[in-house]
């Protein structure tokens, strides 16, 4: 049996060492930092609705002055101030949600033993490779808090 790592969870502090990734969107980590993970099976985005959120954050950002179809685009929110970068993140990340809780697709982890299998794999590893937190195992989707005791250990997860 492998010893658990001697590290605590901790939140987010602005004032220390943090890795930020860029994507769609960024992805920051912080080694010890609770962070809110979410993974969908899938069939849970049906294009349609995935063209439809492309769109409505489209129509947000060229509302703002920001043209998505710029390469680039997302460096230009980096000088926006954090309010309105917040907003945008709430906007988009809101809208995501709402359409994974609308329950598109098979819903597979509706059934009891594929949600159980998801259940116990997330607790495999907790205490070994990140500290677990809370988690949900939606019909269609996961969420769950988790740290990682280094930016490597979390990043690798993308």
């Amino acid at each position: 049996m492998v010893p658990e790592p001697d590290w605590t969870p901790q939140c987010y502090d602005p004032l220390e060492d943090r890795a930020v990734v860029w994507r769609k969107l960024p992805h920051w980590s912080q080694a010890g930092t609770l962070a809110f993970i979410t993974w969908r099976t899938w069939d849970s985005m049906p294009a349609v609705v995935v063209r439809r959120w492309l769109a409505a954050r489209d129509d947000w950002l060229c509302r703002r002055g920001v043209d998505p179809s710029r390469p680039g685009w997302e460096s230009l929110l980096e000088d926006w101030p954090i309010a309105r970068r917040q907003e945008f993140r709430g906007f988009v990340s809101g809208r995501w949600s709402e359409h994974l809780d609308e329950l598109h697709g098979s819903c597979p982890l509706r059934r009891a033993e594929f949600a159980g299998i998801v259940d116990e794999s997330l607790r495999h590893f907790d205490g070994y490779r990140y500290r677990l937190s809370d988690f949900v195992v939606m019909p269609n989707h996961v969420h769950m808090l988790a740290a990682f005791a280094a930016e490597e250990a979390m990043l690798a997860q993308y």
